[in-house]
């Protein structure tokens, strides 16, 4: 399922780092229905682009995505360079969405050819790449997200969970989590994610700590609660 959480934010598309709103992406959030669910899934962020005023097509924007409209203010001819590529990424994201994995990749490929530097459709087409079993070209999505905007600790989460979960890499995986946990150490996916990975490695004490800190940023994380009384630990 590509993903419910949402970097916003009102600037030009740029390839330095994102600004970030209250539904940031990667993270456990409190009060939250399953904290398992966004920690697992991390690889569906939908990262909302960042457009210049005025830019912005209603039905066609970080308010709502819809294929038809997408589809015909591409057509119209009316736009070009980023603002086009905007309009790609947002159809984009409306294939994602519907779990058409492939239009959604072709879609955000063009809005990288249109606009290189911009790291949001790099991250989008790694998690449908990700989503079509297709691991190494999705690591090659995050390393352009890496490279284009070092500060992002989701695209590490990202590169991390595919290492983790897709290729069994789990000592690299934990490489990543550490990078993006140095740059946002409340990263709760990141967390979560490391602590599975010490768990399936046998190191009890280093997993059993990164699920309680997570328990402490988010109370509610059903996940770090059940795999403490997995462990016989206490939350």
């Amino acid at each position: 399922m590509l993903g419910a959480m949402l970097i916003r934010g009102n600037r030009p598309p740029r390839a330095t780092t994102a600004r970030q709103g209250p539904k940031t992406a990667g993270r456990l959030r409190a009060g939250t229905a399953s904290a398992a669910a966004i920690a697992l899934v991390v690889l569906a962020v939908v990262l909302v682009a960042m457009v210049p005023a005025g830019a912005q097509e209603p039905g066609c924007d970080a308010r709502g995505q819809s294929v038809e409209i997408c589809a015909q203010l591409i057509r119209s001819g009316r736009f070009e360079g980023p603002v086009l590529a905007n309009l790609y990424f947002f159809r984009g994201i409306a294939f994602s969405r519907a779990g058409k994995h492939r239009s959604a990749i072709a879609d955000y490929s063009s809005a990288i050819e249109l606009n290189p530097l911009w790291f949001a459709p790099y991250h989008n087409r790694g998690a449908d790449y990700r989503a079509l079993r297709q691991p190494k070209r999705a690591i090659a999505d995050f390393n352009s997200v890496i490279r284009l905007s070092p500060r992002s600790a989701d695209a590490y989460v990202a590169r991390g969970v595919v290492y983790h979960l897709d290729l069994g890499q789990r000592r690299r995986a934990i490489a990543d989590y550490n990078r993006a946990l140095k740059i946002d150490p409340k990263n709760g996916a990141a967390l979560i994610n490391r602590g599975r990975a010490y768990q399936e490695l046998g190191l009890k004490k280093r997993a059993i700590r990164d699920y309680r800190r997570v328990l402490k940023l988010f109370p509610k994380a059903e996940e770090a609660q059940k795999r403490l009384r997995a462990m016989g630990a206490r939350p």
